[in-house]
This record gives C-alpha cells, sequence and structure tokens, in this order.
C-alpha cells in the first residue's frame, strides 16, 4: 500500500464495498428475522449511494448547455446506464444458471416434475427481474440490477440539468421521505425497488453536490486535523455496523436503521471531500475487491442454496465462515475467467482486423 498525491481511483470505496458484500452474504445465510444484525440489508444503501455520487459527477464534468434537447439527454442517459450494466451481465448470466442447478436440486429432493420445475424457474427469474407479481426475498440480487436499469436513466436525465441547489434539496428531501419513512422494510419488488434505487442513487448525488462544494470552499485543515477527521470517518462506518446490530422486531429498529443511513452518509461525505488523508490511500488489492464485490453480490445466494440443499445446514460458526471464503474465491475465480476471456476476445478482434 502507498500513499499518492494524483489518481482517478479512490481505493478505499473498494475496501469498503467488499466489506459491504461480504456482510451481505452473511445476512443471507442466516436467519436474521429473529437474530441480531438483522438491518445488513442495508449495506445495498451503499451500492446505491456510490453509483449515484460517480454518476452525478460523470454528467457534471460534461460541458455543454442547457439548450440541448431532451432526445439527446434521454439518449446520454440510455447509452450511460448500458455501459454500466453491460460488464456485469456475465455474472448475472452465471446467477441465472447457479439458481437453476439450486432449483433442479430443490426438485428433484421434493419430486417435483420437469415441467413444475420450468415454470417454477421462468417464474423465480421474471419475479426477479421485477417483471412478476412478486419476489421471494429469500432468492437473489437480480431486482438491484432491474431497478437500477429502470431507475439510472430517470436520474442521468435529472443529473443533465443544470441546477445543482435544486438538485441537492430535491435529493435529500425524497432520501428524508423515504429512509425515515418506509426503510423498516427491505423493499425488493416492484415499484417499490425501482423507487428505493432511485432514492439511493438521488441521496448519492447529493453526497456528490455537497462534496464538491466543500472541495471548493477556501478551508484549508492541517495535517494533524485530516488525521482526526481521518479517525471520526472511520469511527462513523464502524458506528454504521452498530447500529445494524439490533434484531428487526427490536423497539428502536427503525431509528437505528435511519441512524445507519445517516452514518454512511456522513462518511461518503467526509471520504469524497477530501478532509481525509482515506481517499490518497491508493492498494491494487482494495481495486481488486471493488471488482469482486459485485460479483460477489450476485452470484452468492444461489451458491448458497447448492451448499444447503448438498451439505448440512449452515448452522455453526465455522460452517458459515466457510460459506463466505467458498462466495469469495467463487467470486475471485469467476471474475479472473470472464476478464480473462474478454482479453482474449478482445485480442483475437484486434489481431482479425
Amino acid at each position: 500500500m502507498k500513499v499518492v498525491e494524483k489518481k482517478n481511483r479512490v481505493s478505499i470505496l473498494g475496501l469498503v464495498k467488499f466489506i459491504a458484500a461480504v456482510a451481505i452474504v452473511y445476512y443471507h445465510i442466516v436467519d436474521l428475522k429473529s437474530e441480531h444484525w438483522g438491518s445488513l440489508f442495508l449495506l445495498v444503501e451503499l451500492f446505491f449511494f456510490i453509483t449515484g455520487y460517480f454518476t452525478y459527477k460523470h454528467f457534471d464534468k460534461i460541458n455543454d448547455s442547457d439548450k440541448i434537447s431532451l432526445e439527446e439527454k434521454s439518449g446520454r442517459a440510455i447509452k450511460y446506464t448500458f455501459n454500466k450494466i453491460k460488464p456485469l451481465v456475465p455474472y448475472i448470466i452465471i446467477a441465472i444458471v447457479l439458481h437453476f442447478i439450486a432449483m433442479a436440486l430443490s426438485a428433484l429432493q421434493s419430486g417435483a416434475t420437469k415441467a413444475g420445475l420450468l415454470d417454477a424457474v421462468i417464474k423465480s427469474i421474471m419475479d426477479a427481474l421485477l417483471l412478476g407479481s412478486q419476489i421471494n426475498i429469500d432468492n437473489w440480487a437480480l431486482w438491484f440490477i432491474s431497478a437500477m436499469a429502470i431507475a439510472m436513466p430517470l436520474f442521468c436525465i435529472i443529473c443533465q440539468y443544470r441546477q445543482k441547489y435544486v438538485h441537492v434539496i430535491g435529493f435529500l428531501l425524497v432520501a428524508i421521505l423515504f429512509y425515515f419513512n418506509t426503510l423498516n422494510l427491505d423493499i425488493i419488488s416492484g415499484i417499490g425497488a425501482i423507487i428505493r434505487a432511485f432514492t439511493g442513487l438521488a441521496t448519492g448525488g447529493a453526497i456528490y453536490i455537497i462534496s464538491e462544494r466543500v472541495l471548493a470552499s477556501d478551508y484549508r485543515e492541517s495535517g494533524f486535523a485530516k488525521a482526526l477527521l481521518s479517525i471520526l470517518s472511520i469511527g462513523v462506518f464502524i458506528l454504521s455496523f452498530a447500529m445494524m446490530y439490533p434484531t428487526r422486531n427490536s423497539l428502536n429498529s427503525r431509528q437505528c436503521q435511519s441512524l445507519t443511513v445517516i452514518f454512511f452518509v456522513l462518511f461518503m461525505v467526509l471520504l469524497m471531500s477530501g478532509l481525509t488523508v482515506l481517499t490518497k490511500i491508493s492498494s491494487r488489492t482494495m481495486n481488486f475487491l471493488e471488482k469482486i464485490s459485485m460479483v460477489l453480490f450476485f452470484i452468492h445466494q444461489p451458491i448458497i442454496q447448492i451448499v444447503t440443499l448438498t451439505c448440512s445446514p449452515l448452522d455453526t460458526v465455522r460452517l458459515r465462515t466457510l460459506m463466505i471464503m467458498e462466495c469469495i474465491v467463487a467470486s475471485c475465480i469467476l471474475y479472473i475467467a470472464v476478464n480473462g476471456t474478454r482479453r482474449l476476445f478482445s485480442k483475437h478482434n484486434y489481431v482479425t482486423k
């Protein structure tokens, strides 16, 4: 690990996204409805926040006038969304295949027919892609990509209007209305998932605007102050996890969930405003962890299903830890394989041309 002055990637975010992905894996391994850590599903909001931050940043750096047509803005929004989702398609396909295997194993154990299995798989995929009537929350993470595919183009269009003050007020208002009213529900179905995705993106946009405002100010802190703010940001991140410890049925669960989101926002503002030394940390390992975090997010649930159906229940700390490690290793292997295949085809196409 080294400290550099100028770089494009914030490596520490890679570590944050990886920690969030691992915690989500743990959330799906354990039945957390009656146990502690029942609000770990909120870590999905971090993925939304980070995506919203860099999406708003992308369109903020485009130098053009407000006179461009809505049609052109819509075209940019769709293109940006497509370019964001395209690299994830191989992992989505792999997740679908793994889920089919899991359902096939379950059908064999229950004695279901082939026709019944096919119908169940199709319905499961449709529901997970938000095209069905509902989604089984114990299923998988395809709802995330579907909600993003619908919510992101709208968010991208809004980002292209040069109204930062209106944006930050509107984004924060949307966040307050959503996170302080419905946050006790892990909404991942239908219109609720789309609203959740848009709210997360909007919150990330607000974080960007606030962070840029701090960067543009004349405030210059000493190295000692930066060190203290770095410790504070780490403490805030740890506190956000502490707020997710109560059980889902605790009397203060909703308040703790709201505090979790507040701490997430505060952490990202401190981190991205340049007030700490954390943004200057550069690490290839963290960059790699960031790349596999989404792979881990997509494939872990069907892997857990397969292992649970073929092995002993994951009811001990040792088995749960082993399952988490297996999901991480599988994610690394899949990322390396997919990335290597892409490079191979890229070289082949280059030689052909």
